[in-house]
């Protein structure tokens, strides 16, 4: 192999908007709803899509929170190394297991 062939592709640590937006919609809402939203339509009416934008609203301050940790700990492990940080490797351990 030459030297330019062994070289390490690094990629960019970058997620823009569109696509972090998709990310976040298909993180947060899941394919379940599209199978139950027609049984849920049928017995709530107008109920399921105030529950859809206000489990959106959570999301989105969820999301923001996610990107706060992880520009302050820019470490591999996501939410086990935010609660190793904050409460030590047994919760920690714990967070990581029920996440």
């Amino acid at each position: 192999m030459t030297e330019k062939e062994q070289e390490v592709f690094v990629s960019k640590r970058t997620v823009g908007l569109s696509s972090g937006i998709l990310y976040g919609i298909g993180c947060g809402i899941g394919g379940s709803v599209f199978v139950l939203l027609g049984t849920a339509i049928a017995e709530a009416q107008s109920g399921v899509l105030i529950s859809l934008i206000l489990g959106g609203i959570l999301i989105f301050f969820t999301a923001l929170n996610y990107s706060e940790l992880s520009t302050s700990l820019p470490i591999s492990g996501g939410a086990y190394n935010f609660g190793k940080e904050a409460l030590g490797g047994f919760l920690a351990f714990i967070l990581g297991f029920f996440l």
